[in-house]
């Protein structure tokens, strides 16, 4: 893949991703407009049951199964929207992973295509040796033809001094000096000759050093490219998936002021992090939970007061019991904790178990967090994993 498709590739996915954020945007307002049309339909029915108040209990209990019909369309709405987030936030990451793995493709196609170049470039060379061999082998065989021919010729030329040997003496001293004078440029023009194949060969070795060097800045540059290209990827989606956490993180923190709104903290916020919470405060395992069970109503069995308690869970020993306030004030930590000393009334068949504390609010004055702490409490605030333990990391919860 070349560098303009792969950032081409990149900018569908920013263009993907501001798509997403559009989708998240248009959900928040979906949110705020069902959460005012909520809080106006909940008033209009608060109304409405205070003028019908004195008319038909029956009609009360209709009015408040529809609440909680459309509190349940609301959750199953928002729900809906988190998986589609999910859905869009997976896409991402296998366009992500794709994308790494034409760059991982493309890199090992560069290595190959260098590989082949020099490649080529060492059987160039290596055809260039050989011609400048035979050349040379050639030459050899030219100087070597030569030399014979020139034997022979010195052998005829030594028959006919031979036989002109009685003719002249100065003939045959010329014939010398000129058969010397030719053998003496033979001589010359074979020194030429492998003089020049010495000079070709050097300017081969040149250029093909000169190759090897194009070669490894190419290479060189390609790698750099391929780095600053990753780099800008890994920086891109970096920037992506901050952007995706702060998304959810202000999705959670509208849920739980809807929640807060709609009076359903503990059942939206609070018991799905029940398991947590007692894995982190008291070690117990997931599996280990055996039942969350919200809005327990229990009568005492002596003066027949009804309790209700908001959250009630049990795991092994352990018998966890919450109070969800929207806005959490000093004097709910201490009635609760009387509500504690008592649980043990309204619970019988927990006679043998350790019932321990949990008070929770959207937001926590820290003041708020070291009186319930002193007091023995677990205390959760509205945070990253929705429900939040505030209390330090030494602290054990009472046993009461």
């Amino acid at each position: 893949m070349t560098e303009p498709a792969l950032e081409g590739r990149v900018t569908t996915l920013e263009d993907l991703m501001a798509d997403v954020l559009r989708t998240l945007a248009h959900t928040e307002e979906l949110l705020a407009e069902q959460a005012a049309r909520s809080d106006e339909e909940f008033q209009r029915l608060r109304e409405h049951l205070a003028e019908r108040a004195a008319r038909s209990d029956e009609e009360f209990q209709r009015l408040r199964e529809q609440l909680a019909e459309q509190a349940a369309r609301s959750d199953e709405e928002f729900q809906r929207l988190r998986e589609q987030l999910a859905e869009q936030a997976a896409r991402s990451d296998e366009e992500f992973q794709r994308l790494r793995e034409q760059l991982a493709e493309q890199a090992a196609r560069t290595d190959e295509r260098l590989a082949q170049m020099a490649a080529r470039s060492d059987e160039e060379f290596q055809r260039l040796r050989e011609q400048l061999a035979e050349r040379a082998a050639r030459s050899d065989e030219e100087f070597q033809r030569l030399r014979e021919q020139l034997a022979e010729q010195a052998a005829r030329t030594d028959e006919r001094l031979a036989q002109m040997a009685a003719r002249s003496d100065e003939e045959f001293q010329r014939l010398r000096e000129q058969l010397a004078e030719r053998v003496a440029r033979s001589d010359e023009e074979f020194q030429r000759l492998r003089k020049q194949l010495a000079e070709r060969a050097a300017r081969s070795d040149e250029e093909f050093q000169r190759l090897r060097e194009q070669l490894a800045e190419q290479a060189a540059r390609t790698d750099e490219r391929l780095a600053q290209q990753a780099a800008r990827t890994d920086e891109q989606f970096r920037r992506t998936e901050e952007e995706i956490e702060r998304v959810i993180r202000e999705m959670r923190r509208e849920w739980g002021k809807l929640s807060n709104k709609m009076g359903t903290m503990a059942e939206d916020l609070v018991a799905p992090s029940v398991p947590r919470i007692l894995r982190q405060v008291i070690g117990c395992p997931d599996d280990a939970v055996d039942s969350v069970a919200v809005r327990v109503r229990r009568r005492h069995p002596e003066t027949r007061q009804m309790q209700e308690f908001d959250v009630v869970a049990t795991c092994g020993e352990y018998i966890f019991i919450n109070e969800t306030k929207s806005q959490l004030r000093p004097d709910h930590i201490e009635r609760f904790v009387e509500v504690l000393k008592r649980a043990r009334e309204y619970f019988p068949e927990y006679a043998d178990r350790k019932i321990i504390g949990c008070i929770a609010s959207l937001y926590v004055d820290p003041s708020l967090v070291r009186f319930g702490e002193r007091e023995g409490l677990i205390v959760l605030g509205f945070g990253e994993d929705v429900m939040d333990v505030l209390n330090s990391p030494e602290f054990t919860p009472r046993i009461f």
